[in-house]
């Protein structure tokens, strides 16, 4: 795999990545035709970008890709247990509890729902905003923490989506930082403190809602 090969590049390269990575991405990326990778010892840090390559990646089977690694930042946030990060026998075991309940006939039944929220938002908020610029991404955020939110509980805790997604802000402001910037610690008052506040409080509500029922 192409990329740099001079220990001093490579070590300025991983150094970018891991805190402001789009220029050195932008760099590497025009001079090795998109797809670059960065040795570290044993390992290689591959970048894809190059749309054939792209398409032959997405074309391998899941096997050949490991998500229960060390340097996955979302197990900080989602826990050991979770789906996202296991693999294997893990995997396929907790992949198998909730394939029953986004069955294609359940997710058929939601349709209705996810037309009528959909509607509800365009003829309100992008109504209400349509003599100017409108920014879509926290407009489309809430929608789709909405719809999940009421296709998984319902609209009693649909109806505090806001409230949800005030709690998901903090992980989501930790996650999207620099990979230095999110070395494990456990120093009070930070970014990585206040997204495991926002975790239990978020629990602490899916909890309250599954004791409700």
């Amino acid at each position: 795999m192409p990329g740099p090969r001079r220990a001093g590049d490579r070590v300025r390269a991983l150094r970018g990545l891991l805190s402001e990575p789009v220029p050195v991405l932008d760099e590497l990326g025009e001079r090795f035709d998109g797809t670059f990778g960065i040795r570290l010892g044993p390992m290689t840090l591959a970048v894809v970008g190059n749309p054939a390559h792209v398409a032959d990646l997405l074309a391998l089977p899941t096997d050949h890709f490991v998500w229960g690694h060390v340097a996955n930042t979302l197990r900080f946030y989602v826990g050991d247990g979770s789906m996202i990060v296991s693999d294997g026998a893990d995997h396929r075991r907790r992949r198998g509890a909730v394939q029953p309940a986004l069955a294609r006939r359940r997710l058929d039944r939601w349709i209705p729902m996810i037309v009528a929220e959909t509607d509800a938002v365009i003829d309100g908020e992008l109504a209400a905003a349509a003599a100017g610029p409108v920014d879509l991404f926290p407009i489309g955020r809430r929608l789709v923490l909405r719809i999940v939110t009421q296709a998984l509980f319902g609209p009693e805790l649909a109806g505090r989506t806001d409230e949800l997604d005030a709690l998901i802000e903090p992980a989501k402001t930790y996650l999207e930082q620099p990979g230095l910037r999110q070395l494990p610690h456990p120093v009070p008052g930070t970014r990585r403190a206040r997204a495991r506040q926002a975790r239990a409080a978020l629990d602490a509500v899916i909890d309250g809602e599954i004791a409700r029922r």
